[in-house]
């Protein structure tokens, strides 16, 4: 609901808290964060198998290249490079890796959540349809999203509380205290 308010301001609109809308976002962090952390359990491993079947491959082609050529294994004839046939075991990624796909959705979801929460401090727009919905009247635990003018600050969502002196509602934005009135009086 718009508010009639001071020409000072460019926008006012009241808010109430949506829990509901917090806990149906978490439910899809958590979804995203249990999805990748299945995924990478499940995949534990695999870039470990596949480099050392690749490595026993190529090791079995110098096997059989160097069996064609006829090389002995007497040292000094050919560099111990060419002439070794062991598995290079520091070439092999660790054994607890999950595959590449598991680990690009894991950080899919990490950058997913930091960017969440960015936009929520960058813009008030994306904070207020996120986080609450919008109300008809004023309220005890109610919010004032307050909009200035173009470059007379920074809009802000405030919130609305109790004079303890006039028993009305206000909220301070930018150090000034508005005080809600009703259109009877």
């Amino acid at each position: 609901m718009r508010v009639r308010h001071p020409s000072n301001l460019s926008h006012v609109e009241i808010l109430v808290s949506a829990p509901w809308k917090r806990y149906i976002l978490g439910a899809m962090i958590v979804v995203l964060y249990g999805i990748s952390a299945q995924w990478g359990i499940k995949t534990s491993g695999e870039p470990y198998q596949w480099a050392l079947a690749e490595q026993k491959r190529t090791l079995k082609e110098k096997a059989a290249k160097l069996k064609e050529e006829g090389v002995s294994f007497e040292s000094g004839q050919k560099d111990s490079k060419e002439t070794e046939l062991k598995i290079d075991e520091e070439a092999l990624p660790s054994q607890l890796l999950p595959n590449a796909w598991a680990c690009a959705f894991t950080l899919l979801s990490i950058a997913v959540h930091i960017l969440f929460h960015l936009m929520c401090h960058w813009s008030i727009g994306f904070k207020a349809a996120v986080f609450f919905e919008s109300s008809n009247c004023f309220q005890l635990g109610c919010f004032a999203r307050v909009t200035p003018h173009a470059n007379k600050g920074k809009a802000a969502i405030c919130v609305v509380t109790e004079s303890e002196v006039t028993l009305r509602f206000h909220f301070t934005f930018q150090y000034q205290v508005y005080e809600v009135v009703n259109p009877d009086e």
